[in-house]
This record gives structure tokens, C-alpha cells and sequence, in this order.
């Protein structure tokens, strides 16, 4: 699956050969304000071991404001 074909909900596939890890974090965007304000997931980032952060957005993304970084509460990523 490319990344051009992912949903939105769904995180790449990290299970790869080379022994990928899975992601830490998850790449939000705040939509709306107030009441109506909600997160849509944009992609995922890893942590380097070394307070870094690598982040890969879903496909291509014209982004304005802040991205949010979340640490995955479980390890599902569904």
C-alpha cells in the first residue's frame, strides 16, 4: 500500500524486514473551534533515542498551523 492510497485512520505499515520499529507518535491537525474542534490523524512519527522526532505525513499535505504529536496510548495501531 502507497501512501497515496491510505486512509486517513490508518497508520503505514511498519512491519517491514529490516526490523522497522513501530511508531511512537501520532501526527494530528486541530479542525474547527470551540465545541466543534476535532483531531484529524495526518501521519506518524518515531522517536530517535535522542529527543528527536521523525515524522511521515499521509501522502501530500498542505498543512497551516500547528501539528500535534500524541504517544500511542496502546500498541494497536488499527
Amino acid at each position: 500500500m502507497t501512501n497515496e492510497t491510505q486512509t486517513l485512520n490508518q497508520a503505514p505499515n511498519t512491519a517491514q524486514s529490516d526490523g522497522a520499529k513501530k511508531p511512537t507518535h501520532i501526527a494530528k491537525v486541530k479542525e474547527g473551534f470551540g465545541k466543534n474542534v476535532s483531531f484529524e490523524q495526518v501521519g506518524v512519527a518515531w522517536d530517535n533515542g535522542d529527543g528527536k522526532l521523525a515524522i511521515q505525513l499521509y501522502g501530500t499535505q498542505m498543512i497551516s498551523g500547528k501539528i500535534y504529536l500524541n504517544t500511542y496510548q496502546n500498541t494497536d495501531l488499527s
